[in-house]
């Protein structure tokens, strides 16, 4: 009975994944039909960023609306230059872009009803609706499962792919949040508060979700490893690692079951080559969590109105990178006007309000986001970017270190809505070239596929 409770955790675990990153053909077919949406004249949106709102709705039908102009004015204070339309009432298509440029048993279930709602909505995770395995039922829990998130992703998979909440406890030493779905109660604790010592010793079924990206983050996954034999209860227990950027993550392989550890299975993010979908299986990125970017209600997104700017880069630029090569192309070709561009030396872990509005305002405002590779061609912005409904145009190359050409083979295999380019002189023209020639109608529907 455990092992077949362990393969279904497995199975939820993968196939929430599948979901987050297959789940457009989905939804295309469930949602609302909008063929005709693109003639319509849309309501203006507001989308809940950061814990605030904002009016996201941009140029209407060639026009621009109020909330869209207050947009603009935002970005306008902070430096940075709007686009302007000789033509204030040209249809979009009509536009070239060459121009001008985380409690006790008892309380749970009242929690659950309180959080109903969060549970149900749409956010870019979209797993709730899209496998009936996931769906909350009111049948009583069997298991209950553990999550205890050492790592930022840790809260991508509670609050966007499982919708939950989470509430701080002791002046926000640790977060918990609980969410049953099917007969299965998962608990998730988070926070500084939650050390191998002070974690429920009674544990049976355990998600660890660990940082593996650099030397130390790696040694304090070690000790929670290593801890695993002082849970007398524990049966199974799965690994969501966050991984090397250079995909060296074989120090994991000796606390697997199959080499005599307590880990039975371990998904791991980037294009690591111990994935084998058996004992070893790929986890997607997920969004910046730890930079503040919280979920988004895709209902008050506005995906219906034009958008001022063809594209968008906003990122840090790293000396004789490609980065460096993309930002002088669009200064050549005068695209500055038509894309928003943004760039930093250095890199920061964390962002000011005003920074994040800021590349939150230039995502939701932008057709396309540009993606050049970094460390790894897998980044946070890839996945805002499908969150607020901009396509991602992402750069096809491996980077050094033991990582599997060729890259990003998770979002390659479920055929996620994105653009690969090769070479941003070449293929960035191309593709403008290609936006120009799209309806508004076609950029709803692709909208569409990405947000939900």
């Amino acid at each position: 009975m455990a092992v077949l409770f362990f393969r279904r955790i497995s199975l939820l675990l993968l196939g929430t994944y599948i979901c987050f990153t297959c789940y457009s053909g989905y939804l295309l077919l469930t949602r609302e039909d909008r063929t005709n949406a693109g003639n319509k004249n849309p309501s203006n949106g507001a989308v809940s960023l950061n814990g605030g709102s904002f009016m996201a709705a941009s140029y209407a039908n060639g026009k621009e609306t109020p909330s869209n102009q207050a947009a603009l004015q935002d970005l306008s204070k902070v430096g940075v230059a709007v686009p302007q339309r000789a033509d204030a009432t040209a249809n979009d298509e009509e536009w070239n872009p060459w121009g001008e440029d985380f409690e006790p048993e008892r309380s749970e279930t009242a929690g659950e009803a309180q959080s109903g709602n969060v549970a149900r909505r749409k956010t870019d995770g979209a797993v709730m609706a899209a496998s009936g395995d996931l769906a909350p039922d009111s049948r009583p829990a069997k298991y209950i499962v553990e999550v205890w998130g050492k790592a930022a992703i840790g809260n991508y998979l509670w609050e966007h792919i499982f919708a939950a909440r989470l509430e701080s406890r002791q002046e926000g030493a640790w977060h918990f949040g609980t969410k049953k779905i099917s007969n299965i109660r998962f608990k998730y604790r988070t926070g500084p508060g939650i050390a191998p010592q002070t974690a429920p010793s009674d544990v049976e079924y355990l998600i660890l979700v660990l940082n593996g990206r650099s030397k130390d983050k790696i040694s304090f996954a070690r000790l929670w490893l290593d801890y695993l034999d002082n849970y007398p209860r524990l049966q199974h227990c799965i690994v969501i690692l966050l991984g090397d950027e250079q995909c060296r993550n074989e120090w994991i392989t000796r606390y697997m079951r199959s080499r005599g550890g307590k880990v039975d299975a371990a998904f791991i993010v980037y294009d690591s080559g111990l994935v084998d979908d058996h004992e070893f299986f790929q986890w997607p990125l997920g969004v910046a969590t730890y930079r503040g970017f919280n979920p988004v209600d895709s209902h008050k997104l506005d995906i219906e109105s034009a958008r001022p700017f063809k594209c968008n880069f906003l990122g840090t630029v790293y000396p004789k990178s490609s980065r460096k090569s993309l930002v002088e192309l669009i200064r050549v070709e005068g695209l500055e006007k038509v894309c928003f561009t943004k760039g930093r030396k250095e890199w920061l872990s964390g962002e000011t309000q005003e920074s994040l509005q800021m590349y939150q305002y230039a995502l939701s405002l932008s057709d396309l986001t540009l993606n050049p590779v970094g460390f790894n061609a897998e980044c946070y912005r890839i996945y805002e970017a499908l969150a607020l409904g901009s396509v991602p145009v992402i750069e096809d190359k491996t980077t050094p270190g033991l990582c599997q050409s060729p890259p990003l083979r998770l979002l390659k295999k479920y055929r996620a809505p994105v653009i690969y380019v090769k070479d941003w002189a070449t293929d960035l023209p191309r593709i403008l070239g290609q936006e120009a020639a799209l309806s508004l109608k076609e950029k709803i529907e692709r909208r569409v596929a990405l947000v939900e």
